[in-house]
Parts: C-alpha cells; sequence; structure tokens
C-alpha cells in the first residue's frame, strides 16, 4: 500500500468513527475513544461509552443551581431547611 492509500483508509476510518460517535450521541471529545478499525467494532465501543454517559449520578451536573430544581421540594427549599436547623 502507498502513501496515498494509506492516508486515504486513515481518513475513511476517522470519518467513520465521528459518524459512530455522532450516532450513539457522542461528543466530539470522545471520538478519540473510539480505537476500533471495523464498524463493529466501532459501534460496539461507542455503545459502551454512550451507556456510561447516560448513566447519570456520576458527572458533574449542569453547573452551579438547577433552575428547574426550585419550589418547596427543590435545591432551594433544601438549603432553606437545612439553614433551619442550625
Amino acid at each position: 500500500m502507498d502513501d496515498a492509500e494509506t492516508r486515504v483508509k486513515a481518513a475513511e476510518v476517522a470519518l467513520e468513527r465521528v459518524q459512530v460517535a455522532n450516532k450513539h450521541g457522542l461528543p466530539a471529545e470522545l471520538v478519540g475513544f473510539l480505537r476500533g478499525e471495523t464498524a463493529e467494532a466501532l459501534e460496539a465501543e461507542a455503545a459502551t461509552l454512550a451507556k456510561h454517559m447516560s448513566a447519570g449520578g456520576f458527572g458533574l451536573g449542569i453547573g452551579g443551581l438547577d433552575p428547574t430544581d426550585s419550589g418547596p421540594t427543590g435545591v432551594i427549599g433544601r438549603i432553606l431547611r437545612a439553614q433551619r436547623e442550625f
């Protein structure tokens, strides 16, 4: 395989990685974690990453206070109740 064919193959694999990542809803930052060389391997890796991305409960969240978590049962209510306990 000459240099041009090698570059074409590398570009095709890189494009496939991006397409598979997009298909599974992975952000661009995680494309580099898809290392498979076949479509099946890329699909399996992307599915595994996507499963862990949606698992929740261990991430940093959206940052700051979540405005949808308000009211007496939300985060603001919990903060106010905690302050009354002191």
